[in-house]
């Protein structure tokens, strides 16, 4: 279990008809939002084209630190909301945006715990 000081407000929307997702945390200090952004949210499959691998960048758009091969799982964590709601935040099993329409059979971790 993870514990913040001070006041934590999050947010979330996801749209899991589609695969895309949307996270948006507001906290109102700088280590609630690094706990936050390793929070698992949920999983998802990459599905790109045969014989290509989905690049992981260290920024949306921005310069690419890995690869990942189709048919992996991969575990999405939440975000600051300041990126374009294309791009999905993930934290394994390498930190880093990836093009979330190459993401497929995503499940979401939506309950709370108490």
């Amino acid at each position: 279990m993870k514990h913040w000081s001070g006041s934590v407000l999050i947010s979330i929307i996801l749209a899991s008809a589609t695969g895309w997702g949307t996270a948006i945390a507001l906290t109102d200090s700088q280590q609630a939002n690094h706990s936050l952004k390793t929070t698992s949210i949920g999983a998802c499959t990459v599905a790109v084209p045969l014989g290509q691998t989905l690049d992981v960048r260290a920024t949306p758009g921005g310069e690419i630190i890995g690869t990942i091969e189709n048919g992996t799982r991969v575990v999405l964590g939440l975000s600051n909301g300041s990126e374009p709601p294309e791009w999905m935040w993930i934290i394994y099993s390498i930190e880093g945006y990836v093009w979330g329409e190459y993401l497929t059979n995503c499940d979401y971790n939506c309950s709370s715990e108490s």
